[in-house]
């Protein structure tokens, strides 16, 4: 039950001037008195001090590259229009809100290229109508 026998996530929320509010998270429990760490791309390396004196790998997901949008556009014949920056091979998914707090799937697409067109045909039916874009 000793806590310097694992290796948690902290996400800190700042309350004020001076305090946060902590969300721990364990990640990995059972370590023989750890005494240090070395993040390497998505991989944390741990050294033990205890124990057999070993030598652990920990590998998270690797870090998805970042959508990027385009100037969004009007077309002439009133198709609105954007283009999304992806990874080739990912699914995404097209999202539509009218109150960017219900969220409703558009529709999925798989990226061929590093890039792929989204055109709405009828966004004229809301008054109101935002889009996102998500990695699947």
């Amino acid at each position: 039950m000793d806590a310097s026998q694992d290796m948690v996530d902290l996400d800190l929320t700042k309350l004020d001037a001076t305090n946060y509010q902590a969300r721990v998270t364990r990640i990995v429990s059972g370590f023989s008195s750890p005494i240090d760490a070395e993040i390497l791309s998505n991989k944390i390396y741990v050294i033990e001090y205890g124990g057999d004196q070993g030598i652990w790998e920990i590998t998270f997901p690797a870090v998805r590259s970042p959508i990027t949008l385009s100037q969004p556009t009007w077309l002439t014949n009133g198709v609105f229009s954007f283009a999304v920056g992806t990874l080739a091979g990912q699914t995404y998914s097209v999202e539509i809100s009218t109150n960017l707090f219900d969220w409703a799937p558009l529709t999925n697409i798989v990226a061929t290229t590093n890039q792929f067109r989204f055109q709405d045909q009828s966004p004229t039916n809301f008054q109101v109508r935002f889009y996102r874009v998500r990695a699947q």
